[in-house]
């Protein structure tokens, strides 16, 4: 999943809540939100990969994102 500048989370449950770890483990960015369809912008990351942790209403999904 390389992405650039943005990274598009859909879901089919609601999402409350969108966490970025480093690979170290560090929480870098925290968004609480309240939707579907989420945006991230992720210019302020540096290029590497990064753990996704979406949580839903149904529970949490990591995702591995790597960042160009």
């Amino acid at each position: 999943n390389p992405a650039n500048n943005e990274a598009v989370v859909l879901s089919n449950f609601r999402v409350e809540a969108v966490e970025i770890y480093d690979m170290s483990g560090k929480m870098v960015r925290r968004e609480e939100v309240s939707a579907y369809e989420l945006h991230l912008d992720l210019q302020t990351l540096a290029s590497g990969s990064y753990v996704f942790k979406i949580k839903t209403v149904k529970g949490t999904i990591e995702k591995k994102v790597v960042k160009q």
